[in-house]
């Protein structure tokens, strides 16, 4: 096709960020702000979000499931 493999790459790669930004988005408007609505009706409600743990599982199931060959292409 006469397109460089490294800057289709790249594209592919803005692409994918773009969409796991998006979806997050969506995602913490979605569940996290009623969450906190509804939260703030119940009196003594404390609400705690364990980011660091979200943070690793997010940073380590894609890893997990990445393949030796995909890891030495890239």
């Amino acid at each position: 096709m006469g397109i460089p493999p490294r800057w289709a790459r790249q594209v592919l790669l803005c692409q994918h960020a773009a969409l796991i930004a998006g979806s997050t988005l969506r995602g913490l408007v979605i569940a996290v702000l009623p969450t906190v609505v509804i939260a703030a009706r119940i009196s003594g409600f404390v609400l705690s979000v364990p980011w660091w743990q979200l943070a690793v599982l997010a940073a380590v199931h894609p890893a997990h499931r990445l393949r030796v060959t995909e890891a030495r292409s890239a």
